[in-house]
């Protein structure tokens, strides 16, 4: 069977996949979730968070044993797993973008939000930045229709209730692929 490494997006933490999680495990697979620095349980300090400690981490995660992963990132976990296969590649078997932006060299989130594509973007309409250094912040009511939308009640309330302020600083940050970096690596992209 195969080796799941599971990367959240903003706002959330290895918390949002537990039920998906639950059922790559039942279908015997292995599958793992981690929460990037200053989301879900994770303190590291705002100053300290960027495109590069995410990346990290996820490399860290996929050393952590020898065998190559899928790699599936959500929403801002797509640019997250694009930059950490480019500096790892040798741990990944493949990425599964899910519902999530997908970088080319040289492209931020950021860029990828100004696309035509993102015109309608609900997290980008409702987002509130506050702090210095800057933090994304989610209101309450605008996380169901915007984070959450296919979601029953019941879910949209247990996330809203675990969400965090999101760091800005790898939102702007553009990713750096290597010349061929991802070349061997299979990619899939899941619609939602």
């Amino acid at each position: 069977m195969a080796r799941f490494v599971l990367v959240h997006g903003a706002f959330v933490g290895a918390w949002i996949w537990g039920p998906l999680m639950d059922r790559l495990k039942a279908a015997g697979h292995s599958a793992e979730a981690f929460d990037l620095p200053g989301l879900g349980d994770d303190r590291t300090p705002v100053s300290q968070i960027t495109l590069e400690a995410y990346a990290a981490r996820l490399c860290d995660v996929l050393a952590s044993r020898p065998e190559r992963a899928i790699v599936a990132g959500n929403s801002m976990g797509g640019v997250v797993a694009t930059q950490a296969a480019a500096q790892c590649p040798q741990r990944v078997a493949a990425l599964v973008y899910v519902a999530a932006f997908l970088p080319k060299n040289g492209q931020s989130l950021l860029d990828l939000t100004k696309l035509p594509e993102g015109a309608t973007d609900q997290v980008q309409a409702n987002i509130s930045i506050q702090g210095d250094p800057p933090v994304a912040v989610m209101p309450e009511a605008a996380s169901g229709p915007a984070l959450y939308g296919s979601c029953a009640a019941d879910v949209v309330a247990w996330a809203v209730a675990r969400q965090r302020p999101q760091p800005v600083a790898p939102f702007a940050t553009p990713v750096s692929i290597p010349p061929g970096a991802l070349d061997s690596i299979k990619r899939y992209y899941v619609l939602c």
